[in-house]
């Protein structure tokens, strides 16, 4: 029975030794609800010999007892905040996640609009130098048409005129002719004129002598 009641005297004051331990780590918010002041330890009394007849089993005073229900609830309330604050963390950290997850694909999102402006841009640059030369090929050919059809024009005119000059002279050529057949057709008419001219005074001459 002696060795029961220390036992039980142990325990009790271990028990209450660890509570007020954790008590006093606890923060002030968390010992607001301790109704009464922290009794003082009870002094540590060494066990004496056995005596003859067993003392009484002396229960906690209802003080400690009221202390260490304090205590409970104090860690209670302590273990409830630390779980309230373990659930906002918690949520927080699913907020910072999924905010880093939607960063992430507006990251993505701007780097393929990037992607998508640079190849614009290249194939927009691309339009413009095909136009340019484009452009060029076209200014070449007109310039090569109109120096053909200019050169197809000197010659056309070239032509005209070697034709005009050809034509004079043809018509010259026939002036000339023409002039000279005339000129013929007039001294055979005067030979004609002339002859018979001279016949006629022939025969006078010869008539008269005759007379």
């Amino acid at each position: 029975m002696e060795r029961r009641y220390h036992h039980h005297f142990h325990h009790h004051y271990h028990s209450y030794h660890h509570h007020l331990h954790h008590r006093q780590l606890l923060p002030s918010s968390s010992r607001k609800r301790s109704r009464l002041p922290s009794p003082s330890l009870p002094p540590l009394v060494l066990p004496s010999p056995l005596p003859s007849s067993l003392p009484p089993i002396v229960a906690p005073p209802p003080e400690h007892i009221e202390s260490i229900g304090d205590d409970i609830d104090s860690l209670r309330a302590s273990l409830a905040s630390v779980m309230q604050e373990t659930m906002t963390l918690r949520a927080r950290v699913r907020l910072l996640e999924q905010h880093d997850v939607v960063t992430q694909d507006s990251l993505r999102i701007e780097r393929g609009r990037i992607i998508r402006s640079k190849l614009q841009a290249e194939y927009a640059e691309h339009e413009i130098r095909e136009l340019r030369e484009f452009r060029d090929i076209k200014a070449s050919r007109a310039r090569a048409e109109a120096a053909k059809q200019q050169a197809e024009t000197l010659q056309i005119v070239a032509q005209r005129v070697a034709y005009a000059i050809e034509t004079i002279a043809i018509y010259e050529a026939k002036t000339r002719v023409a002039r000279d057949l005339m000129n013929q057709f007039e001294r055979q008419e005067d030979m004609v004129a002339e002859n018979a001219s001279n016949k006629r005074k022939s025969e006078g001459d010869h008539g008269g002598s005759s007379s």
